[in-house]
């Protein structure tokens, strides 16, 4: 998978461009952050797709050890959301954590249908974990 690193928080994100999935991918190794890196990081993705044009986000939880903050969850609901919006992004997918990781799952069963009414269907959402699945989603 040919892929160009844009940004890196040690131990907490690595943002690529991913060249075959025409795609933006964050893959998160922790989202706890007490200080600002988790906006940061969300903030340079999305400026990145506007400038860009990019159509395909990949938000990847896989290896995730902890979620998010409350106050970056209470960003997440608000702000990312309406910035999510103004970006030119047309398919989204989550990758969720793996079991090993321990964190809390519960939420997932009701993402796609809560992320297709937060983004008025603007954005096609998809909670998938298998590479080929993606690659199906965002070329199909």
């Amino acid at each position: 998978m040919p892929r160009r690193t844009l940004y890196t928080e040690p131990d907490l994100v690595e943002i690529y461009w991913d060249v075959e999935l025409a795609a933006i991918w964050l893959k998160w190794f922790d989202e706890f952050d007490e200080g600002s890196r988790v906006r940061d990081a969300a903030i340079f993705a999305l400026d990145y797709a506007t400038q860009n044009d990019v159509k395909h986000w990949v938000g990847d939880l896989a290896v995730s050890r902890r979620g998010l903050s409350a106050r970056d969850q209470a960003w997440v609901e608000s702000d990312f959301q309406s910035r999510v919006l103004a970006a030119p992004l047309e398919k989204l997918v989550l990758i969720p954590p793996r079991p090993e990781t321990g964190q809390d799952i519960s939420w997932l069963d009701a993402w796609e249908e809560s992320a297709r009414q937060k983004f008025g269907g603007k954005i096609e959402t998809r909670l998938l974990s298998e590479f080929n699945d993606i690659r199906r989603f965002f070329t199909g």
